[in-house]
């Protein structure tokens, strides 16, 4: 380092040559920031990123979700650690966001008040970063992979777009039209990149294993194919002339000075090109594992000494020579696979997304801490300058002070007996300690993915305290409580029963409001609804939270059975639903707090609603008998109820693009819709149609077990006494 400054000093070196010298070392030394987290927003896969080039300030994520992020990569605290906080949101309740996967997003090159994004929906739209609205929307024939604007172009704002067609296509940002398409690829154009040394210039990567490199000027066809074996057909069979790869090629990325083009295939397979005249350089980067179906989103560095790739691979990232294509580092550090990345040339840091949901920053390692020749009294080690000493490093120092003269009296020969008793101890203590800790690492991998909005909310920091109330009540009314009420008269419970019956139903009659209004009548399609993790979907996930609540509400209805000493009417579905619901939802607030999950909710909400009303004017007493000539359709209502459920549920199915993001609560659902959807029908048709009604004590009995005790909840309370 001093050889560089002195160097520039008096005149001799390149005054760029210090800035890349510690450019490349600052490079070669990333590992992942503990201290610095990027807010999780997304509830599925991060497919892209991207890092505006005016500021280096703002980040652009986009996701499996359909949602879009805007993030402040500015530390405001001047502390080391802290988040990099989300500015904005286009999330899954704006009735402006996209309907599927986003693709691709990308900054205006010149602007940050602009951006474009592109969608598996069939669109691609430009943002007005201010309003988060969009001011231009171009549709497509087919599903958008791609898309890209030039870094600097002047005389044109064009975007060049891949979609499924084979044709590419150019839309005008001036006209707000598709204003041309270059034809010449036979497969989906998976990765367009416009040259970043020539505006006229852009590269386009198929499914048909081609490269194709264009002039946009020229409307007679593409400048030349890339050939990865330079023309040479003697190496290659008749089929394979001209491919740039064996495979599908689904990632392009040019060099920082835009004289070398990288390309990716499915035949796992990265190669060098001269972007000037289309040669190969046959640079050998081994093989370059490429799983994804769609485009692969990779990334170069640039203004170093030793240009790296940036690869995702699997759940880490293969950084490789450019040149060279030595495999210099691996960057480990996501739960699940990468989807994208993206350098940050000013800081030399690279931000990574993939299907964890997570995005996870990567910047260079500190220098060593300078050492100093203190020794006290000219002998004794070498010190650290305090300057750069820490508490962590206090704190060991601490530690390895002496023990005192008590610890030197029972612990300086101690008995052999005691050492194998010490030892024993010790090898027990280590084998517990080592299988919590691999608990403790199960729990943390499995609960990373949860939704953070809800982690400090009641109930909700662990499944742990749910489980106990779950179990204590499971305990009382099948065995404390009716043991407790073998030798007592029955409560009752008449006031009680009226006040807790009307109360249920003004809660239930809130929750359809607020699920209505959070999403469901707001925006929801009603077919493929994603979950919102942005701040604009918190009141659909603070209702599911509600209605999660409401649940543990709904056990009094067991309560009041053992109370009243009902016990007939404490059955084992009737216990299994009480107990099943609240264990299940806890889960699914905690990791997928709205979306087309929360359809039943909505439903069961309203029928609440109805049952509920039933019981409440039932509690009031004979004299409201006459009211109650409705009873009969209860069990319509609830039939009508679960074939919705059932329906709504299992269309995902046959969707043909719906990512949302845990299919396992759409089993979950559909399963149990479905099995209580045949109980219901097995009522209906034992009371209704073979035996055109039970007699009135079974058909009670019937009544009680099945409609009240086992489907909502809803126990009848209040029967009338016969």
């Amino acid at each position: 380092m001093l050889g560089f400054i002195s160097g520039r000093k008096v005149g001799i070196d390149d005054p760029l040559r210090l800035r890349r010298a510690e450019s490349t070392r600052r490079l070669l030394s990333l590992e992942l920031n503990h201290g610095r987290d990027v807010e999780r927003i997304h509830g599925n896969g991060v497919n892209c990123l991207d890092i505006e080039a005016v500021e280096g300030r703002y980040m652009l994520s986009g996701g499996a979700d359909g949602v879009i992020v805007i993030y402040d990569l500015e530390n405001y605290s001047g502390k080391p650690q802290y988040t990099c906080k989300a500015v904005g949101t286009v999330g899954r309740s704006s009735r402006f966001a996209h309907k599927f996967s986003v693709e691709t997003v990308q900054w205006y090159p010149f602007d940050t008040g602009m951006f474009i994004s592109s969608s598996f929906d069939k669109t691609m739209k430009v943002w007005d970063t201010e309003t988060l609205k969009p001011a231009e929307r171009f549709m497509f024939d087919g599903n958008v992979y791609c898309h890209h604007m030039s870094p600097i172009a002047r005389k044109h704002s064009l975007v060049a777009v891949g979609t499924k067609n084979p044709k590419l296509q150019l839309c005008d940002l001036k006209s707000g039209s598709r204003i041309h398409v270059l034809q010449g690829h036979r497969a989906e154009i998976l990765s367009v990149r416009w040259s970043p040394r020539n505006e006229h210039i852009l590269a386009s990567a198929s499914a048909d294993s081609t490269v194709r490199i264009w002039d946009v000027r020229r409307a007679s066809g593409s400048l030349f194919t890339l050939d990865q074996h330079n023309g040479d057909k003697s190496k290659a069979a008749a089929e394979a002339v001209n491919t740039a790869h064996n495979g599908r090629v689904n990632g392009l990325c040019f060099s920082g000075d835009g004289l070398y083009l990288i390309t990716m295939g499915t035949d796992d397979r990265m190669r060098l090109w001269n972007s000037s005249n289309g040669e190969n350089t046959l640079v050998n980067y081994g093989k370059v594992s490429n799983e994804s179906r769609k485009g692969l989103k990779f990334t170069v560095s640039t203004g170093c000494s030793l240009d790296c790739v940036f690869v995702p691979c699997g759940s880490s990232v293969a950084v490789y020579g450019l040149h060279s294509g030595e495999l210099v580092a691996t960057l480990r550090g996501h739960y699940n696979n990468v989807d994208c990345c993206d350098f940050h040339p000013d800081y030399q840091e690279l931000y990574t997304g993939g299907k964890d949901c997570n995005v996870l920053a990567w910047i260079p390692a500190l220098r060593a801490p300078d050492v100093e020749e203190e020794r006290e009294e000219g002998v004794g080690p070498v010190a650290v300058n305090p300057a750069f000493e820490d508490a962590w490093s206090s704190l060991i120092k601490e530690t390895k002070k002496k023990p005192h003269s008590w610890e030197y009296k029972y612990l300086r020969r101690p008995h052999a007996s005691f050492k194998l008793y010490s030892l024993l101890g010790s090898s027990l203590e280590m084998e517990f300690v080592n299988v919590k800790s691999s608990m403790a690492l199960l729990y943390d991998r499995f609960i990373q993915n949860a939704d953070p909005r809800t982690g400090n909310w009641l109930l909700m920091s662990s499944p742990l305290p749910q489980t106990i109330i779950i179990a204590a009540y499971i305990f009382f009314v099948t065995s404390w409580g009716p043991r407790l009420m073998a030798n007592r008269k029955a409560f009752d419970l008449k006031g009680v029963l009226v006040v807790y019956n009307f109360g249920v139903v003004a809660l239930s009659l809130y929750m359809c409001y607020e699920f209505w209004m959070a999403g469901w009548g707001t925006g929801y399609t009603f077919r493929c609804d994603l979950v919102d993790y942005s701040p604009t979907g918190k009141r659909m996930v603070a209702t599911c939270w509600l209605y999660y609540f409401s649940k543990f509400i709904e056990m009094l209805d067991t309560v009041f059975f053992v109370l009243r000493k009902r016990n007939s009417q404490v059955t084992f579905l009737h216990v299994y639903h009480h107990s099943i619901m609240p264990f299940t939802w806890w889960f699914g607030v905690r990791f997928a707090g709205g979306g087309l999950g929360t359809f039943h909710a909505l439903l069961n909400s309203i029928v609440h609603v109805v049952m509920y009303t039933y019981y409440g004017l039932t509690a009031l007493g004979p004299s409201f008998q006459k009211y109650l000539w409705w009873k009969k359709y209860l069990t319509s209502i609830q039939l009508i109820q679960f074939v919705m459920v059932t329906t709504h549920i299992w269309q995902y199915f046959f969707l043909e693009d719906c990512p949302y993001q845990f299919p396992v609560f759409i089993y979950i659902i559909g399963l149990y819709g479905l099995i209580f959807l045949l109980l219901f029908l097995n009522f209906w048709y034992h009371a209704y149609t073979k035996g055109k009604r039970l007699p009135k004590s079974l058909q009670n009995q019937t009544w009680a077990h099945h409609s009240n005790g086992v489907m909502n909840g809803n126990a009848n309370h209040n029967e009338k006494e016969e």
